[in-house]
């Protein structure tokens, strides 16, 4: 199961990084750097990786972000 959050969360990194500046500065709350620093620990440092904070980003850090990205969704829409 810990590799499966872990490659999930690689990709959330990975797609974060790639959003526009524009796209990010709609949701100026969501820490966007923080998004892509845990891919990049996952990925490259996972020796240093505390599971029981990962765990804690995806109990309360991911609905939030699926909030957020729900409701970018919809103003790209709208555009």
């Amino acid at each position: 199961m810990q590799d499966s959050v872990h490659m999930r969360l690689q990709v959330i990194g990975e797609s974060v990084a790639k959003l526009s500046r524009d796209v990010r500065d709609k949701q100026p709350q969501i820490p966007w750097v923080k998004i892509s620093d845990l891919r990049n620990l996952i990925s490259h440092d996972y020796a240093k990786v505390d599971y029981a904070k990962v765990w804690r980003v995806v109990e309360q850090d991911l609905p939030v972000l699926k909030e957020a990205a729900q409701w970018l969704v919809k103003e790209l829409e709208k555009s």
